[in-house]
């Protein structure tokens, strides 16, 4: 067997998940199979009472395996294998054998449905074990059950949660929620398995009801259960816009349940999920996931491996980077010469252990105070004679970055790499007095919503091609999602940022009201509006991003557009920053450690709109304005060489600035359009709206030639 190894030990046999020659346990059709065969061989056994579910792996069991499903593309394919699943699933409910699952590890989607037939479930309190149901994320919907065996657990509300938001929980969460029955220590799993099932022979399993009391009258209350199902789907419609089917799909699978039976919301369940699995959306969030898990390139024997990194200045970006390399055991050397910034840093560091983003463990504080012995604060310059990395993170002051450089170099050995944290200035510049030009690199460090995702590694003309291989072998270690980018004006993400904001403030200054642009935005599908996202970012980031050498790229030879960088500076002088400091285009109220946004601030208006003009443009060209902006700057990137590859300017789209993630990216935006199709609509708003949507040479090639970027 592939995926199985079973072991008898008097009346209880332990059914070990251990896929040959792979990391991890996933669910597929020859999964399934195996696991019909083995309930066969157990249902053999003389005497046997009980079995145990456990893992051998890091992992306990994921999701069906994507490239399968994302290499279905007929209606009905899946169906059979999904069927032959559910009808598995029910034989271990039904079985008279105590089922109990000794979870170790993730368990998500397709191998929690499994998990949650079991009659028991045992999870552990390990960092790596967590509970899941991702399947949202790639446009589709929990299945195999998992919609009404959650419910039937957990509570509508809960089944809702867990259903629609594809959050991560902990043993302890998931306990709480209804999913597990007990919490223990990973030492000894498979001996507590054994004596819980011995527990429970012969005996009739009584769960705690972890259901609030309003989940229990949800459960008898049609009129109840109505309203909680409608209140969802008018939050999902506001939230999450028409182009992703499947959330709707998760509140009728349980809206049918509830209704009827559970057989029908598990028929329901069947075919939404066969109906998903062939949606161009689903194809695109697939085709996507299996471009962000692509392996590691194994780093160059003649390399040696990165360990020792130095930062120097304490902004959030160096932050981030020392939290992502003190958890993966390297040294970092923290140097700041100013004490209170330094403890600031110390502070922000403790707290992204505290409360990791999209992390379903947090640190305990020992394991804190471990992981910190790490990281090191140092005021002096020798402290960072032996490290293998030197990391600027200050701000875009040109001469204070040369001089940070000379610093570098001066004290770093021969072998250090350089990096400088940079948002427009190029490398090169930076570089120019250098002693080892090709030692330095460029890094641009993405943050969004509590998250350094995306990291642009700028690569300028004389860079070592080894240097830069061990730079992104490092980066990718740590955590980071990597591309690629030519050390040219802008780069890559601040490019289409650029081009996306400009488009917003012109529309502002055309009269379009904030809340219409914003409305725009996300109807099309990103994942924030423009001026909320500036705030996200900081009004003096957006400054520095919309000035310098950018502001020609995005100002034509008809003087479009005003002076963004001189009115961010009024801005800025008028306490206007963003939404860290309460106040930027939108007011903000402080809570807890948050905050929230109240309203529009109508005090920017007259910044952007001083002739108070008004304009009534139909929504769908204020839509195809700032989609055509960014996809089209994207374009001219690849045309220009400044990303390597479309899948690089795709990812980065996505993960940088929230592009709308159905598309797959502006490349495969253009490709399901149509290349000639979308030429014809940059030409029509460059003739009603300016030369800056002129298409791209590029497109008009391969229109002529019925070419795709795909």
């Amino acid at each position: 067997m592939n995926y199985f190894s079973i072991s008898i030990q008097g009346t209880i046999a332990t059914l070990a998940l251990n896929r040959v020659g792979a990391d991890s346990n996933v669910v597929n059709e020859t999964f399934i199979d195996e696991l019909v065969e083995v309930l066969d061989t157990l249902d053999e056994v003389e005497g046997l009472k009980g079995v145990i579910l456990i893992s051998e792996k890091d992992n306990f069991l994921d999701v069906w395996e994507v490239p399968a499903l994302y290499e279905i593309q007929v209606a009905d394919q899946w169906e059979r294998a999904g069927r032959k699943a559910m009808e598995c699933l029910d034989r271990i409910e039904r079985d008279e054998k105590v089922f109990v699952a000794a979870i170790h590890g993730a368990v998500k989607g397709a191998g929690l449905s499994i998990a949650l037939a079991c009659d028991y479930r045992l999870a552990t309190d390990a960092p790596q074990t967590f509970f899941q149901f991702p399947e949202l994320k790639y446009g589709l919907i929990p299945h195999l059950g998992a919609s009404q065996r959650t419910h039937q657990l957990c509570g509508l509300r809960t089944a809702l949660e867990l259903l629609l938001h594809a959050e991560k929980k902990n043993a302890k969460e998931a306990k709480t929620l209804g999913l597990v029955d007990r919490v223990v220590h990973p030492y000894g799993l498979q001996r507590i398995a054994e004596k819980q099932v011995q527990e429970m022979i012969g005996k009739q399993i009584v769960r705690v009801d972890r259901k609030s009391r309003t989940d229990k009258i949800l459960d008898g209350n049609r009129l109840a259960r109505s309203y909680i199902f409608n209140q969802s789907k008018d939050e999902l419609r506001e939230k999450m816009p028409y182009h992703y089917p499947a959330p709707l799909k998760v509140i009728n699978c349980l809206e049918m349940g509830m209704k009827y039976d559970r057989d029908a919301g598990m028929e329901t369940e069947v075919k939404h999920f066969d109906e998903l699995v062939v949606h161009p959306v689903s194809k695109q969030l697939l085709r996507f996931y299996l471009k962000m898990k692509e392996p590691i390139a194994p780093l160059d024997a003649s390399c040696l491996p990165i360990k020792r990194i130095g930062i120097m200045g304490a902004s959030r970006a160096g932050g981030s980077l020392a939290t992502a390399c003190i958890q993966k055991k390297m040294t970092v050397i923290l140097k700041e010469i100013h004490e209170d910034k330094a403890q600031v840093a110390q502070q922000q560091i403790w707290n992204y252990l505290k409360s990791p983003f999209d992390q379903p463990h947090k640190w305990s504080r020992l394991e804190r105070e471990r992981l910190m012995n790490h990281i090191r604060v140092q005021k002096h310059d020798r402290y960072l004679e032996q490290m293998d990395i030197l990391v600027e993170t200050v701000g875009e002051e040109l001469d204070l970055k040369r001089h940070l450089l000379a610093k570098m170099e001066h004290v770093g050995r021969k072998q250090c790499i350089h990096l400088m944290h940079t948002y427009v200035t190029p490398v090169h510049l930076i570089a120019q007095n250098a002693e080892r030009p090709e030692q330095v690199l460029g890094i641009h460090e993405r943050f969004l919503e509590g998250r350094w995702q995306l990291t642009e590694l700028i690569v300028p003309e004389k860079a070592d091609p080894q240097a830069v291989a061990k730079v992104r072998f490092w980066l990718e270690q740590i955590g980071k999602r990597v591309i690629e980018v030519s050390d040219k004006t802008g780069f890559y993400l601040p490019r289409i940022l650029a081009a996306y904001l400009h488009e917003a403030l012109l529309l502002l200054e055309e009269g379009i009201k904030i809340p219409e642009i914003e409305e725009a935005a996300l109807v099309l599908g990103f994942e924030t509006g423009p001026f909320a996202l500036m705030d996200l970012i900081g009004l003096s980031v957006v400054r520095d991003v919309m000035g310098m050498s950018l502001m020609a790229l995005f100002t034509n030879n008809q003087g479009e557009g005003a002076n963004w960088a001189a009115i961010f500076e009024q801005l800025l002088e008028k306490k206007v920053r963003g939404r860290g400091f309460g106040l930027g285009f939108y007011k903000y109220k402080e809570k807890g450690e948050q905050w929230i946004r109240k309203e529009v601030n109508e005090g920017v208006y007259a910044f952007f709109n001083k002739s108070r003009a008004t304009a009534n443009y139909p929504k769908k060209e204020i839509r195809l304005r700032l989609m055509a902006a960014m996809t089209q700057e994207a374009i001219k990137c690849l045309e220009e060489g400044v990303i390597r590859s479309k899948d690089d300017g795709d990812i980065g789209a996505i993960l940088g600035w929230g592009y709308p993630a159905y598309t797959g990216g502006p490349f495969q935006y253009v490709d399901s359009v149509g290349q000639a199709k979308f030429i014809h609509k940059l030409e029509a708003l460059a003739e009603k709206y300016g030369q800056r949507f002129m298409p791209a040479a590029l497109l008009y090639g391969m229109a002529k030639d019925h070419a795709k970027f795909y």
